[in-house]
């Protein structure tokens, strides 16, 4: 789904508190592209070797990139099996941090905040089988 009008532009950022820099910015539609996008900028201003912890407000398209960016491919042994080829496993980075910040507000007003950390489940392994890599 496009943009209808300029009002319906997202400004996405990616901020270094502890620098107080700005790594990447993009304007553009609520779509997984712009997440893309704005993941690969933050990458590129990090390197690989220095991953930043990631919050975001929890949609979808952030987990998608991050997975997308931060991960390997395994070829998983046998290559086949019955008769069918197996899907590559997307092994997340271990220096992966991403976690979500949920605001519940009530009347305007802000009643709760809660955090919620992504990817702790099977920490070890953390392991995306049938990942879908398109956009």
């Amino acid at each position: 789904m496009g943009c209808k009008s300029e009002e319906e532009r997202w400004v996405w950022l990616s901020f270094d508190p502890k620098h107080k820099i700005i790594l990447a910015t993009h304007i553009g539609d609520m779509v997984q592209k712009s997440s893309d996008e704005v993941i690969k900028q933050t990458s590129n201003g990090t390197g690989k070797n220095n991953l930043p912890l990631f919050v975001t407000d929890g949609r979808e398209f952030y987990k998608n990139s991050l997975i997308k960016k931060y991960s390997e491919s395994i070829q998983p042994h046998p290559i086949i099996k019955n008769g069918m080829l197996q899907k590559l496993i997307l092994k997340l980075f271990k220096e992966l941090k991403y976690a979500q910040v949920i605001k519940t507000k009530k009347s305007g007003k802000l009643k709760s905040v809660k955090k919620k950390n992504h990817f702790r489940k099977n920490r070890r392994n953390r392991q995306f089988k049938h990942f879908n890599n398109t956009n």
